[in-house]
């Protein structure tokens, strides 16, 4: 399969994406970048910031809007379950510790890059809680 945001981003200055694919470092296949983590996010309806390591996916969730479901910090194991259905977060604290300090290197590397703009999740977060306060 090809690499889903290489093919959205062929036409942008982000050359890099097509000459660094991400996808296979996500799958943890040979062939992607090596890192000892990914960071992504997103704020579509929960808003949520993952850090993917070799072996372990955190998800964050700052806000899950009207989505109950959602532990605040959840921890899966992407070897023995890729499919994400067991929250492993409360039996490895130690797991957790590691990847919440890389989400926050990977905060402070953001901030301090000449093309930083605010954080777009602090801006929804903002926004929904100024909504909560509007109803």
């Amino acid at each position: 399969m090809d690499d889903v945001l290489s093919i959205l981003f062929a036409s942008s200055k982000l050359v890099f994406l097509k000459k660094h694919p991400i996808a296979p470092a996500i799958r943890n296949q040979a062939g992607g970048p090596d890192r000892d983590y990914l960071v992504w996010d997103h704020g579509l309806y929960t808003v949520q910031r993952a850090v993917r390591t070799k072996q372990h996916l955190m998800i964050k969730t700052y806000d899950q809007l009207d989505y109950q479901q959602f532990e605040p910090t959840a921890l899966y194991d992407m070897e023995a379950d890729p499919y994400q259905s067991t929250n492993i977060a409360n039996e490895h604290p130690d797991v957790v510790a590691q990847c919440e300090t890389y989400l926050a290197t990977w905060l402070d590397e953001q901030h301090v890059k000449p093309s930083h703009v605010s954080d777009p999740l602090d801006a929804i977060v903002a926004e929904r809680v100024q909504n909560k306060v509007d109803c």
